[in-house]
């Protein structure tokens, strides 16, 4: 073996002891062999869910990339920490990387929760407008909310619908006294609507739906499929302009990444370069399935009108902008700067994506 690859090996080889740093580091074993760096990796998709592969691709292409230095050891769906816990048993040492939804840990990433935000728009409808606008907004102000730990990558799903249960919702009245199960932004946005949030995860919610706890839910397209929403409920309204948006990482423990050697880091890094695209065009994939499989259902896709779209997106936007920029005052930071650079990248992006094509007169 030649390249660097090769003296990382030699250097593994005469001072194991160099990176002892990292969880279950490789080292020389008495016969001269490499052990490979083993890190744990809590995964809050199941692995049968795309995102579940596409996390098993991933540890699949840095195990390669490295030449076998590194083997991910995923737990999928949960199965080490839940969603919630995920950054904390990052943090802690219960596993070295996690992947998981920004929003499940309300307020502690106020940067990047500007990209959640309310206000893309049915031609910017796209994952890939809402990760460039997560990425953008990370690498400029590179937020210190994320101390302790290295983003490996980031992206974000299309802007949410609301998926109701018996009826059709086509006015902004008609969420006034609704049950709608939302969390963190979600829960905002329908407080603003007149509704009442309900506040549970989105692995509870096909149950809620199919026994009448709630009458709706806000979330996104592929739920309609792959937590078989379309199953529990008959209606999805489309309305992008008011829909919240999630923002997910993977991260690494800043201490398991300084303890690996530079090679090993780079190869890490390469790989997981390309991975903020690939997860976007995957969201905006399995988004245009469960719609087409909910229409296979019998689903109903509605829209509302578009002057009360213009109308209530203005006040959603005011209400949820104003209140975003008071909880980082105390903070130190400026939202109103924040949210001027998320507006320009939306403007910057938006051409650059054609919208999803979603027609609610379908078929």
């Amino acid at each position: 073996m030649r390249g660097p690859l090769a003296v990382c090996l030699l250097a593994v080889l005469l001072a194991p002891s160099a990176f002892a740093a990292a969880d279950g580091a490789g080292a020389a074993t008495a016969g001269g062999s490499i052990e490979p760096f083993i890190l744990t990796h809590s995964e809050m998709f199941p692995a049968e869910h795309p995102f579940g592969q596409l996390a098993a691709a991933w540890a699949a292409e840095v195990e390669r990339a490295s030449g076998g230095l590194v083997k991910i050891d995923i737990a999928f769906g949960g199965s080490l920490t839940s969603p919630q816990e995920c950054i904390d048993g990052v943090l802690q040492g219960t596993s070295d990387l996690c992947h998981t939804a920004l929003a499940y840990t309300p307020h502690r990433f106020p940067v990047m929760e500007a990209a959640d935000l309310p206000g893309y728009s049915s031609l910017g409808n796209t994952a890939r407008l809402t990760t460039a606008v997560a990425n953008e907004l990370y690498r400029t102000f590179q937020p210190d909310e994320f101390a302790g730990m290295r983003v490996l990558y980031l992206h974000a799903h299309p802007p949410g619908a609301f998926t109701s249960v018996s009826e059709p919702i086509d006015r902004i009245a008609d969420f006034a006294g609704l049950r709608i199960r939302s969390t963190g932004l979600s829960a905002q946005i329908a407080a603003i609507l007149g509704a009442e949030p309900v506040l549970l995860p989105a692995t509870q919610t096909y149950e809620l739906l199919r026994t009448g706890q709630v009458d709706m839910t806000m979330s996104t397209l592929e739920s309609l499929k792959y937590n078989r929403f379309a199953d529990a409920a008959g209606y999805t309204t489309i309305a992008p302009e008011l829909g919240y948006v999630t923002t997910f990482a993977l991260v690494i423990r800043r201490e398991v990444w300084d303890g690996l050697p530079a090679e090993v880091q780079e190869a890490i890094a390469s790989v997981s370069a390309l991975f903020d695209e690939r997860a976007a065009a995957l969201w905006d994939r399995i988004s245009l399935e469960g719609y087409q499989y909910a229409l296979e259902q019998g689903h109903e896709f509605v829209t509302l009108p578009p002057s009360e779209v213009r109308e209530w997106s203005r006040a959603v936007q005011r209400a949820v902008e104003r209140a975003y920029v008071e909880r980082l005052e105390p903070l130190g930071i400026d939202g109103w700067e924040v949210l001027a650079r998320r507006w320009a990248e939306i403007a910057a992006h938006l051409g650059e994506f054609p919208p999803l094509d979603l027609d609610p007169t379908y078929p």
